[in-house]
This record gives structure tokens, sequence and C-alpha cells, in this order.
């Protein structure tokens, strides 16, 4: 949609005129809005008119709108995943061993938290089997993140899925809508376990339009498939938009020779084996 400045400034004959018809305080008392009227008169004479008042930028409304965000945010968190292992996940209980990769998976997800500004874009991209601690690491910075004072979602993507879906029916305190706009306005949103969901075609297009809406936004996958292999069970647009503006070295693969979980149960299974008698 063109702004008033581009229609302003168009030619072939079209002319446009605009004057301010009345100016009021904004709602909190701190500055001055205008309602602006912008006639356009064709070549033939004929003329349209429209009115729109100017938008309240003060400190305020600032931030009432980041609130408005902060509510949605927090309605949609209940849907974050409640898995046992993850609920206390953090980057100080996070066991890596001398694997080099999880080493380096580690320092990147510390360094993403200590850089982290809202709108800036950067992208993490954690990859390797079932296992290796990709979500822990996910999850762990997604806390770290709020804990900042930013609002951010941690969503496995079969789960965002399954919330559309539950927007249609018609008990739903929020609509697709709103669910979309949260997402697309969170300062960080964690997609856990891409790849992995059921794939359709209703289910690429509706990952295309989160992707889209989030371009230039701060945003982390997980996912078993590196990224060579989007393009395997994805569309190409959407791995287009995956790795839109993310680097190299912000894809982190994560290799061990025995699992994250299988190396948690073996430990269990030491720590609670009987001693010799």
């Amino acid at each position: 949609m063109k702004s008033f400045k581009d229609l302003l400034s168009q030619g072939g004959g079209t002319r446009f005129s605009q004057r301010v018809v009345e100016t009021k305080m904004c709602p909190h008392n701190n500055q001055m809005l205008e309602l602006r009227e912008t006639t356009k008169i064709n070549k033939d004479g004929e003329s349209t008119v429209h009115q729109q008042w100017t938008e309240c930028l003060c400190e305020v409304a600032t931030a009432t709108k980041k609130r408005q965000v902060e509510l949605k945010v927090e309605q949609f968190d209940r849907y974050t995943t409640q898995n046992p292992d993850l609920e206390h996940a953090s980057l100080n209980d996070f066991q890596y061993s001398e694997d080099r990769s999880q080493m380096k998976a580690l320092q990147k997800a510390i360094n993403y938290i200590e850089r982290f500004v809202p709108n800036n874009g950067k992208k993490l991209y954690f990859f390797g089997d079932v296992g290796v601690g990709k979500s822990h690491l996910a999850i762990s910075i997604h806390k770290e993140i709020k804990e900042k004072g930013f609002t951010s979602i941690y969503l496995e993507m079969d789960k965002i899925m399954r919330i559309i879906k539950d927007t249609w029916s018609k008990n739903s305190e929020e609509t697709e809508g709103e669910f979309f706009k949260v997402l697309q306005e969170v300062d960080l949103l964690v997609i856990d376990d891409l790849g992995a969901e059921h794939n359709s075609q209703w289910v690429q297009e509706k990952l295309f339009s989160i992707l889209n809406s989030r371009m230039g936004r701060n945003t982390i996958f997980t996912s078993n498939l590196s990224p060579l292999e989007l393009d395997k069970t994805y569309s190409r647009r959407i791995s287009d938009r995956i790795l839109d503006r993310i680097e190299v070295e912000d894809c982190i693969e994560i290799e061990l020779k025995t699992s994250y979980r299988k190396k948690k149960l073996l430990e269990q299974l030491m720590n609670n084996k009987p001693e010799n008698t």
C-alpha cells in the first residue's frame, strides 16, 4: 500500500493537496496529533477526500504497545513445550564433553545472548542427530532472553501447526491472525525440531507466512536437517527464508558419538549401580 508521501509525489496529471483540519493532544497529553485531509483531483476534475489522524508516538504510547505485545506473548507462552527434560534446562547445566562441536554450540549460545538486540535479524541454526543437545541450548537461550526483559516464544514446529488449528475452534480465545501477529512481533522466535512435523502443502504455506513476516527479526532454529538438506523437505522459497541473512558460522552442527540422552541415561545407571559385595 502506498503512503501519502508516495501519492503526493505522483505526477501524470493527477493533483494532490493536503491540509491540517484539526489538532488535538494525544491521550497521554504528551504529543500534538494532526487530522490531515488529503484531496486527490483527477484529470477529469473529479476529486476524492481522505482524512487520517497522525499516529501517537510518545513514550507512553510506545510503552503501551510494547505491553500489549508482551501480554499476547504471555498468552501463547503457555504452549511452550513442557518436556520434563527441558523444564529446568539452562546453559549452566549443559553437560558438554570434550566434543568440540558441543563446546562451539555452547559458546555460540552464550554470544547470542550477550549480543542480543531486538529486530537485529540475528539467526542461529543448530542441527544434528536426535539427543545431541540442540533443544537444550535453544530453550536455554529463550529463557535467558526473557530474563533480560525481552519477549520470546519457544515452540516445536508441530506445536505451531497445532495451535493454528486450535484457533479455528469457536471456543478459542485467540484467532489465527492474533497468533500470527504475535509470532511476527516477538523479539525472539525459537522454532524447535524443524522438519520433524507432518509435511503438507498447508504446512508449507503456513510456515512460509511465519518466516516471511519475520524477515529481519531474531529467529533460532533446531533441526535434524542440515542447511543443505532443507530443499529436500521444503520448497525453495521456504529454505531461502530460513537461510536468509544467516552466516555460515551461525549454522552449528553438533556431533556426538553417544547421544546427549543416552549419555545421561548411562550416567544415571552407573550412579544407581549397586556396589559389589
